[in-house]
């Protein structure tokens, strides 16, 4: 597996057309962005967070992607966060369903942080260096790593 990237396209796939022009235009004042980048961003933060939280795990220095088995948690947070944007009552995209995933999402990602979910980790080339991990300092799943000047 590999460390993937997040876009707005990946968003397009998960949610229906109509819901995501909603998430795009809902209330914004004049000159207000639309809101889907930046969920994006922190909802890639937060995950990034969560595998850094394990000694057992690794960071990718590209600071805008996810292990790959953390793809379908993503988008769930995404969808989440985007659909608590809309009053309750005026589309029901915050219906038990959504909940439910929602919190299975979280829960994943506790098991990240807690190491009971493994996670792909980034081949030596691509490790962020100052990822504060025992793996990044020196040595690399296991085996150590050069470092040549």
């Amino acid at each position: 597996m590999a460390w993937i990237s997040l876009t707005t396209d990946d968003v397009k796939e998960r949610i229906s057309g109509p819901e995501y022009d909603a998430f795009q235009t809902w209330h914004l004042s004049a000159g207000q962005a639309d809101p889907i980048p930046d969920t994006i961003t922190g909802v890639i933060r937060e995950i990034r967070g969560r595998v850094a939280a394990s000694a057992r795990n690794v960071l990718a220095a590209d600071i805008d992607t996810i292990p790959d088995e953390l793809y379908h948690t993503a988008l769930t947070l995404i969808a989440w966060r985007l659909a608590l944007r809309l009053p309750t009552g005026a589309v029901d995209l915050q219906d038990e369903g959504r909940r439910t995933a929602y919190e299975e999402a979280k829960s994943t990602l506790s098991a990240v942080a807690r190491g009971e979910f493994s996670v792909a980790q980034p081949s030596a080339l691509d490790c962020d260096p100052d990822s504060n991990n025992e793996n990044s300092a020196g040595r690399f799943g296991g085996a150590t790593v050069l470092t040549i000047f």
